[in-house]
């Protein structure tokens, strides 16, 4: 029983010089499992040196760029988590996207409507890690993110009123013994 070819098999192995798929077998692994693993391989393979003498500068920015954009567009978070922790490890993958991915990253940030599925809200709060990540690696200005950060509705503190104990109640709350104390 032959299963289906996976969107990266059937699009071909990719680069022959290099190993590495295409940009357009990246795209077509958007929101699979086999994204993690694809990841991975691209971004051991651009951490390896020298990547120059295999691919050509244009050539891995469109490879970086299809990955960018399929982990962006994955809905699972545990795939999408890992896939950008790994991307951000990686300083090639990361000098010709960097940038992009902070400020993609924040726009996917956006707080769910309440009653929203666990999974969408556990999407968004990776996605504002990873904005914050970056930022905080100076990829991206941080002054959209604490714009951001700003908007979000929160829960507001009920104001406490309070009173001043009175002395003798103070007092009584107060020790004072001249004793020393036993360990």
């Amino acid at each position: 029983m032959d299963s289906e070819p996976t969107p990266v098999q059937a699009t071909g192995s990719g680069d022959k010089s290099s190993g590495l798929p295409t940009p357009g077998a990246v795209t077509s692994a958007a929101g699979q499992a086999e994204l993690w693993p694809l990841t991975n391989r691209i971004c051991d393979a651009l951490d390896s040196a020298p990547w120059p003498s295999r691919m050509g500068a244009e050539e891995v920015g469109d490879l970086c760029a299809a990955l960018c954009e399929s982990v962006l567009a994955s809905p699972q978070p545990e795939i999408f988590a890992d896939c950008a922790n790994r991307m951000v490890e990686c300083a090639t993958m990361l000098s010709y996207t960097g940038s992009g991915l902070a400020v993609a990253a924040l726009q996917q940030a956006a707080i769910p409507a309440s009653g929203a599925e666990q999974l969408d809200v556990l999407r968004a709060a990776d996605a504002l890690e990873l904005a914050t990540v970056l930022r905080l690696a100076k990829w991206s200005n941080h002054f959209d993110l604490l714009a951001f950060l700003d908007a979000v509705p929160g829960p507001l503190p009920t104001p406490a009123i309070s009173t001043p104990p009175s002395n003798a109640s103070m007092a009584d709350s107060i020790s004072c013994s001249t004793e020393p104390r036993l360990a």
